[in-house]
């Protein structure tokens, strides 16, 4: 997420809390916010992720719908090239991301969900060109403890 789009998301829930008249108003008013719709990427990702026959295809399409459109997102993707570029792991720069929105959602993330994320992240990469370098790195941001480096830019039509 970059300034501008932090600064109006702030802004809204600004907004937000001076319309809300409880605190129950006010959390679903910044649920509403925060959480993104099901979206046309995410859909796309599920799609394709689902036809290369992953272990968690049945988990994409239900209980964890929700952290595959957070994961489709532009913002993700920059995020994870960003990583790749700083040779650090692709989860490090998402894993706020991601348990940020957990948090806003409610949830607690379990060890398959840091798993399903991880799997997400690593189809999401090679879809765009990028190779496991069969490296790891630290992630410093519980659960996520560990992560894939990624290298070899390339392109693909999948998120971009």
């Amino acid at each position: 997420m970059n300034d501008n789009e932090v600064r109006q998301l702030m802004a809204a829930i600004a907004a937000a809390l001076r319309q809300a008249p409880s605190t129950t108003d006010l959390i679903s008013l910044i649920g509403n916010l925060t959480t993104p719709p099901e979206t046309t990427e995410g859909k796309e990702l599920l799609e394709s992720f689902t036809k290369r026959g992953r272990n968690y295809r049945h988990y994409a399409r239900t209980a964890r719908r929700w952290l595959l459109d957070v994961l489709a997102s532009p913002a993700a993707l920059e995020l994870m090239r960003s990583a790749a570029e700083l040779g650090l792991p692709a989860v490090a720069k998402i894993a706020e991301m991601v348990i940020r929105e957990a948090a806003l959602q409610g949830r607690t993330l379990t060890n398959t969900d840091r798993q399903f994320v991880g799997a997400v992240v690593c189809f999401v990469m090679e879809e765009n060109g990028y190779r496991k370098t069969g490296r790891r790195g630290m992630v410093c941001a519980r659960p996520f403890t560990q992560g894939h480096i990624y290298g070899g830019l390339g392109e693909s039509d999948l998120l971009n």
